[in-house]
């Protein structure tokens, strides 16, 4: 019979008894049956290559950084584009952004070095990081859309800068 390693995965013994599971009431009761049972964790970034997925895009409104790689991808919502950064105060980055700014950015720069012989996947210095453009949200038929407290429902564009 073949080896299914999903199946492998499954039945392997694991640290902790259904008792242990059910003992455990908080993050700290964690800690303390670990360093009771002498089991050692690892943690997260002991993998990969230690780029974090980026949450907010404005914290890189004027942060000096270069992209090392971008590939284009199909979302939910469209097309987007996945960025491999490296911040000058050291962050190492994945921003990901499916608007009319830092992707069709990044879509002309590839186009252009088509164009020129100049190789797409070369580095690129965003010396004055990114700049952002705040707007009122329009519906597909181009109305103003709000917020369920009346308010402007707002959004942000960003742009390599």
């Amino acid at each position: 019979m073949a080896n299914d390693a999903a199946t492998d995965v499954v039945k392997a013994d694991s640290y902790f008894t259904e008792s242990d599971l059910t003992a455990i009431k908080s993050f700290n009761d964690v800690g303390a049956f670990l360093k009771q049972e002498g089991i050692l964790t690892d943690s997260l970034k002991d993998y990969g290559n230690g780029f974090e997925v980026l949450d907010n895009k404005a914290s890189l409104i004027d942060v000096t950084f270069v992209i090392l790689d971008y590939r284009f991808s199909k979302g939910d919502n469209g097309e987007f584009v996945s960025l491999t950064v490296v911040t000058k105060d050291n962050r190492k980055l994945i921003v990901n952004d499916g608007s009319t700014g830092v992707r069709d950015q990044i879509k002309a720069i590839a186009q252009q070095r088509l164009e020129r012989g100049i190789p797409d996947k070369r580095p690129i210095m965003v010396e004055h990081g990114l700049k952002g453009s705040t707007y009122q949200r329009n519906d597909a038929d181009g109305n103003k859309m709000f917020n369920d407290d009346g308010s402007p429902m707002m959004a942000t564009t960003y742009y390599l800068a």
